[in-house]
């Protein structure tokens, strides 16, 4: 582990995944072709689903007119119950106009699983109850 040679600069090697000679600049045992080509593979394996743009695009101004609205309608209400009632108003308001689909399509379902497996592996160790026990 501690025994490793120390690096002397470049060098000519064999790649030892596609076998071609190549110019080592630093310590590496893998040509420039076979590391670009593992880059890429490891990019795309890693990259998220594409999503649909969001339903307000701001291309006609429609995105900027409907938060001005929002703004204003929120500088109005002046208790606790008025805002409630702008919040129910607001959430109908996106569910139908699928704002709220868009939010919650953010991946696939595969990952989705995955994910909610992830909270249930949760360690839960059962320790006898020892409360009772004699120890005389």
């Amino acid at each position: 582990m501690f025994n490793k040679p120390k690096w002397n600069g470049p060098e000519d090697r064999i790649c030892r995944y596609c076998g071609n000679p190549f110019r080592a600049i630093r310590a590496t045992w893998r040509c420039t072709p076979c590391t670009l080509t593992l880059q890429k593979k490891v990019t795309e394996s890693n990259r998220r689903p594409k999503k649909d743009h969001y339903p307000f695009d701001s291309k006609g101004g429609e995105a900027k007119s409907r938060f001005r609205r929002i703004y204003r309608e929120l500088n109005k209400c002046n208790t606790r119950e008025e805002l409630t009632a702008h919040y129910d108003k607001m959430f109908k308001e996106i569910k139908e106009n699928g704002i709220m689909q868009w939010i919650i399509d953010r991946r696939d379902d595969e990952t989705l699983k995955e994910n909610q497996r992830k909270s249930m592996r949760r360690i839960k160790t059962d320790y006898p109850d020892t409360r009772q026990l004699n120890i005389d």
